[in-house]
């Protein structure tokens, strides 16, 4: 006798499964298409995950392992001291940071309070409807029809799959400063966001002969191979074709350059309104500078461009106005740098799990700035 454990994994499999097979009865389409959302939510109660998050823990496991060839050059040592190393150019800087905070830099309870408060919500774009991702423990998306689409549970959105009649909503999936997330489209691919990004999709590509992807921010894709159809993932500079692969791609706005890096399969990498083409295999990473127009590829330790994934920042030669700009998508805060001759100055750095008052006090030790609050901006001076 089956248990109420198997029938609703039976279900909530039937409702998140891939094309039905044409040999399937009339009666289990049926058991499929009219299930309503109270009781879809009843069985995913009773289901509670598809072992996605076991899926996602493989791959951060995957990625930790490449961490060990990186060198730490940033180490916490709590709750007593901390030490620190931040590489400029060629010259090392080594320095103390204790508990108490250095003179000239005053953590204020409203500095605290501002890196503290709750980030915007995710939002998911149908059309020309707006879905907020709520704090819900549960969340149906729908079309205007009433039909369901897909299912959020905390911070991962899950498409359902298509008929094959149905020809896909275009969605647009914002993730704000301070936050990252998860979607799973109706083929199975997974795109880890991050933060400041929006990815725009169809909500299935059953009768499309392309999958495609428009992204602008970072993204990890780990994209579900399907042969007769490639995936596509759009930027403004480049274009990133697979079959089936893991690759991660940073297209965010205020970089110089936009850039992929291929960890697993391979992909065909186009600059944008040429003809020029590169193939990756992996450990390989393809940049267009948006100066230069130049595609380029180099070889690259893919641990430094994933870390973001396991809330990790890694800096390998990274200039500092970049690095601001990433705190500032990291923390939710708004960063205005008064000493811009220090923009270009290149760092290699890594930070675990300090938070912002604990690497702004890095950099100001090894540059020399002090910072403070005014209204809501941190103004380094």
């Amino acid at each position: 006798m089956k248990s109420s454990i198997d029938i609703a994994k039976e279900y909530l499999e039937k409702w998140f499964s891939t094309t039905t097979s044409e040999n399937n009865t009339s009666q289990e389409d049926s058991n499929t298409t009219t299930l309503t959302n109270s009781e879809l939510l009843e069985k995913f109660e009773l289901y509670n995950t598809i072992d996605t998050d076991t899926a996602w823990q493989q791959l951060q496991n995957r990625l930790v392992d490449k961490e060990e060839q990186q060198p730490k050059v940033i180490r916490s040592l709590r709750p007593f001291i901390k030490y620190a190393a931040v590489f400029t150019g060629v010259t090392i800087s080594i320095f103390f940071l204790f508990s108490d905070k250095p003179d000239n830099v005053l953590a204020t309870d409203q500095l605290l309070a501002l890196i503290d408060r709750k980030p915007d919500a995710v939002s998911l774009q149908i059309d020309n409807r707006i879905v907020e991702m709520s704090a819900k423990d549960r969340q149906f998306v729908t079309n205007d029809l009433g039909d369901t689409l897909a299912m959020r549970r905390g911070n991962e959105l899950l498409y359902r799959n298509g008929k094959s009649n149905d020809q896909g909503q275009k969605h647009i999936l914002t993730v704000p400063n301070g936050q990252t997330f998860r979607v799973i489209l109706a083929d199975g691919t997974k795109i880890h966001c991050d933060s400041d990004t929006s990815v725009e999709y169809a909500s299935n590509f059953s009768s499309a002969q392309l999958r495609k992807v428009k992204l602008r921010g970072q993204a990890f894709f780990d994209v579900a191979k399907k042969k007769t159809k490639p995936f596509v993932v759009y930027t403004n500079d480049m274009d990133i074709e697979v079959l089936g692969t893991q690759f991660n791609v940073d297209a965010y706005p205020k970089r110089g350059a936009v850039q992929t890096v291929l960890l697993e399969g391979a992909i065909k990498v186009t600059k944008k309104d040429s003809e020029e083409i590169l193939h990756l295999v992996p450990g390989q990473k393809a940049t267009v500078g948006r100066a230069t127009k130049k595609l380029m590829i180099s070889t690259v330790n893919t641990y430094d461009y994933t870390a973001w994934i396991s809330k990790k920042m890694v800096f390998n030669n990274v200039s500092f106005e970049n690095i601001l700009n990433s705190l500032e998508r990291r923390f939710n805060v708004t960063i205005r740098n008064m000493n811009v001759e220090h923009n270009k100055k290149v760092f290699t750095a890594k930070f675990d799990h300090e938070n912002l008052i604990e690497v702004l006090n890095a950099f100001a030790v090894d540059l020399g700035f002090e910072y403070r609050l005014e209204g809501e901006t941190i103004v380094l001076e």
